[in-house]
């Protein structure tokens, strides 16, 4: 292969791999992704919906922070370590339920 998975699309050597991976592990399926940006990518949006909520540092990596806005979870930030604002944040979403 000469590149990337989402530019090649997926090949029979991507599935062995993700079969044996599943299999080392004893889980159902398995997903490979090419960067750890594309899992950030997918992994907010498979698993939160919009009875969730993501409370996220301003000053995430770039991947975290689209990963979230491709998610339908509420969105909160707070500012950077600055635990007060992170304390107003959980007591405001433990209010909303």
């Amino acid at each position: 292969l000469s590149s990337v998975r989402f530019i090649c699309g997926t090949q029979d050597l991507h599935k062995q791999l993700e079969a044996e991976i599943s299999k080392f592990h004893g889980t159902e399926d398995t997903i490979l992704f090419p960067s750890c940006f594309d899992a950030n990518a997918g992994i907010f949006e498979a698993c939160l919906g919009p009875e969730d909520a993501v409370i996220s540092d301003s000053l995430n990596h770039a991947s975290i922070i689209d990963g979230i806005r491709l998610c339908k979870a509420q969105r909160y930030r707070y500012e950077h370590i600055d635990m007060n604002h992170l304390e107003d944040i959980l007591k405001e979403c433990v209010e909303k339920g």
